[in-house]
């Protein structure tokens, strides 16, 4: 079975091919088909990202200050999230667990997140990572962690899986 191009790699000597695939960039060596799917949940399966912006511009609003708009809303509001989520533990010991406990194939196994700590929480256990942009994450800094598959919403990733199992 041929290992996927970069599952154990740390990100930054994560550097497979990449080709585009409609509006997702894809590695350019074929892969394992994905069998599995394990799915983060904020920001990625749940757009929670848009009320939180939308509120967070109305509080501000209400306090006389200007509002933000989406990308310094995900390059510096994003950046306490982030501090949070990672403070609530250790995603890479779960996802561990999870492929453990479910018998799960590594190299058939993908994890999507919208995320830096994901996409390295991915990394970290072996799986085959896809980054969902959009979220609560800019687009250059979750690239920069080198997801295996970069898609702007699930759809995409639902079609790319669909024609290049």
């Amino acid at each position: 079975m041929p290992t996927p191009p970069c599952p154990d790699s740390p990100p930054a000597t994560c550097s497979a091919p990449r080709q585009q695939v409609g509006s997702c960039a894809v590695p350019a060596t074929p892969a394992a088909p994905i069998r599995v799917i394990i799915l983060d949940w904020s920001g990625t399966l749940v757009d929670d990202p848009t009320p939180v912006f939308l509120t967070t511009n109305h509080v501000l609003s209400a306090c006389g200050l200007p509002p933000m708009n989406k990308d310094a809303f995900q390059r510096e509001f994003c950046k306490h999230i982030q501090q949070t989520y990672v403070g609530l533990g250790d995603k890479t010991y779960a996802l561990r667990r999870i492929v453990s406990e479910n018998r799960l194939d590594p190299a058939t196994t993908l994890y999507v997140g919208d995320m830096e700590h994901d996409i390295e929480a991915g990394h970290g256990a072996g799986l085959r990572t896809c980054a969902v942009l959009g979220g609560y994450t800019d687009a250059a800094r979750l690239q920069a962690m080198q997801p295996g598959l970069v898609c702007h919403d699930l759809s995409e990733l639902a079609a790319l899986i669909r024609t290049h199992p």
